[in-house]
C-alpha cells in the first residue's frame, strides 16, 4: 500500500496507514496496550511501572473507539511506519 502511494505527499500516506493499516487492526493495538499496562503495573522496579496508567488509559480510549488521529502514539506509529516503508531499508 505504502509503496502504491510513494509518490503522494508523506501526510497524506500516513494518513491512509491510520485509516487503512492501523484501523484494521485496532483490537490488536488496544490488546498491545493493555498488556503492557499489566506488564508495567507487575513491574518490580518504580522505573519501569511507572506508565501503566497511560497504558491502561490508551487501552481505554482505543477500545471506546476514539478516531486513531486523535490519538498521538498511534499517529507516531503511523509516521514511522511510513518513514520507515519509504527508506528502503530492509527491517
Amino acid at each position: 500500500m505504502i509503496d502504491e502511494m510513494s509518490g503522494q505527499d508523506d501526510d497524506a500516506i500516513t494518513g491512509a496507514v491510520l485509516s487503512d493499516l492501523l484501523e484494521k487492526r485496532r483490537g490488536v493495538w488496544t490488546e498491545r496496550f493493555l498488556l503492557m499496562a499489566l506488564w508495567a503495573r507487575a513491574a518490580k522496579s518504580k522505573n519501569e511501572g511507572r506508565y501503566w496508567r497511560d497504558f491502561l488509559i490508551l487501552a481505554h480510549e482505543l477500545s471506546a473507539g476514539r478516531p486513531l488521529e486523535d490519538v498521538p502514539i498511534m499517529a507516531a506509529i503511523a509516521q514511522r511506519t511510513v518513514s520507515a516503508a519509504l527508506s528502503g531499508t530492509p527491517f
